[in-house]
């Protein structure tokens, strides 16, 4: 990768990344390349799935204006997820196909000293794959919020026999780390813990006010922020619900997926680009996130360091990143327990600004 002095080369195999035409995806990693990038010389491999509806997603080798690194963004066809009659995953066909984009893409590309993947599969695989061709070290991400679906569509023997190749994995979370070396077989000597925390150069208070103003919403009332996808295992229509009981409430819906809430308490709901969410939850009284599984949150992580209080789920990870006086935890289905945190932290000035402090005393 031409490194410059001292700086190693190294790729970086993503299957969410920002581009155009949403820039929201994948913000997690464009921070990770963000930072490394400050260190060393990275290039992204992010392939694009080609969409039967709507063409081939725009972007090319775009990324967001400050990441220090080079882009490519070979396009190749998924077959979903489906399991077929006798147990067959279509996921396996997209796993090699991306496998395969990546591999194409990499062809022009110089010898890096490291490949690294975020997440297991299907960028892992991948990394590992470009790495075995280059003759060099891989390590992978695994932050997975649920890798019994992994285990379901290609097998617990294959991700094993990946997990052990891999010279590093970096886990966001102690259950990551104990899935790692307890069910994968991981040595503990290459698994280290890596907790995802938030940039606080640029997430941090603005004006509440002055963010409203600045974002036409209105000045009177509570609003409460969601930053994730838009699907049932983020939730927010179950947010949407818990709206619905608490007739003072409004809401800003930061994401994208096949769930976009609507109605009159919906003041936004879309992607932004991630450089502008501090001004969003800048501008919101509380973070709500009711999701049913969650590695690490960046959003949690990202609302807290912006002085936030939080209502969100009763996981072992989040137990673990918001301490008790920061915020309140509910059961992630439990509608009604949600509209009832909304209204806890909304209803009680003194506590809400004590919570927010706490938070952002924790990031």
């Amino acid at each position: 990768m031409n490194p410059s002095a001292g700086r190693l080369g190294l790729a970086v195999v993503a299957a969410n990344y920002p581009s155009p035409a949403d820039p929201a995806r994948g913000a997690f990693v464009a921070a990770f390349v963000r930072e490394i990038g400050r260190m060393e010389d990275v290039t992204v491999i992010a392939p694009d799935r080609i969409r039967p509806r709507l063409g081939r997603e725009l972007g090319g080798g775009q990324q967001p204006g400050d990441v220090p690194a080079r882009v490519v963004r070979p396009r190749y066809p998924s077959f979903s997820d489906r399991v077929l009659l006798g147990g067959f995953s279509t996921f396996r066909l997209t796993d090699w196909s991306f496998r395969r984009a990546a591999m194409r893409a990499a062809r022009g590309l110089p010898r890096p000293d490291v490949v690294h993947g975020h997440f297991l599969f299907p960028a892992g695989a991948a990394a590992l794959a470009l790495a075995e061709r280059w003759r060099v070290p891989a390590t992978v991400a695994v932050g997975e919020s649920r890798p019994a679906y992994y285990e379901r569509h290609v097998g617990l023997e294959r991700i094993r026999s990946l997990a052990l190749r891999f010279a590093g994995l970096l886990c966001v979370s102690e259950q990551n780390r104990d899935y790692a070396v307890d069910r994968l077989g991981a040595s503990t000597d290459r698994v280290l813990l890596v907790r995802n925390a938030a940039d606080t150069t640029r997430f941090y208070p603005r004006g509440r006010e002055e963010m409203r103003r600045k974002l036409g919403l209105p000045l009177d009332r509570p609003i409460a922020a969601f930053v994730g996808g838009f699907n049932a295992s983020k939730g927010p229509l179950r947010v949407l619900e818990a709206l619905r009981r608490r007739p003072d409430v409004c809401a800003v819906f930061l994401g994208s997926g096949p769930l976009a809430p609507a109605g009159d308490r919906v003041l936004f709901a879309g992607a932004v680009p991630h450089d502008s969410v501090p001004e969003w939850l800048s501008a919101a009284d509380v973070f709500v996130l009711p999701t049913r599984a969650e590695g690490s949150s960046n959003a949690v992580a990202e609302a807290m360091a912006c002085g936030l209080p939080i209502v969100t789920s009763d996981l072992p990870s989040m137990r673990a990143l918001v301490p008790g006086d920061a915020g309140l935890l509910v059961a992630p289905d439990d509608v009604d327990a949600l509209a009832g945190a909304l209204g806890t932290v909304l209803g009680d000035g003194g506590r809400r600004a004590a919570m927010a402090e706490a938070a952002l005393s924790r990031a």
